[in-house]
């Protein structure tokens, strides 16, 4: 009769033990889908700051052909 109780003493321990473990990568498998969904809406905003970048490096570059385009025609005029 000891002996079955000690054998269930030591597997309720296993168990609790278990338990604890798996409350505990549940707890870092909740952080990293929390840190997963900050680094991608981060993604996001670097990917629009990158688009908007490019749109005003080409806004730039056409209105320097533009005053470009200015200048040669009042050059040739003259």
């Amino acid at each position: 009769m000891q002996i079955t109780l000690n054998s269930v003493s030591g597997q309720k321990a296993m168990v609790d033990h278990v338990f604890d473990e798996l409350a505990r990568l549940e707890y870092i498998v909740q952080d990293a889908r929390g840190t997963m969904r900050a680094l991608q809406a981060e993604r996001h905003v670097a990917q629009r700051i990158v688009e908007n970048v490019r749109q005003i490096h080409a806004r730039a570059a056409d209105a320097d052909r533009a005053a470009d385009d200015v200048a040669a025609s009042v050059l040739r005029a003259s």
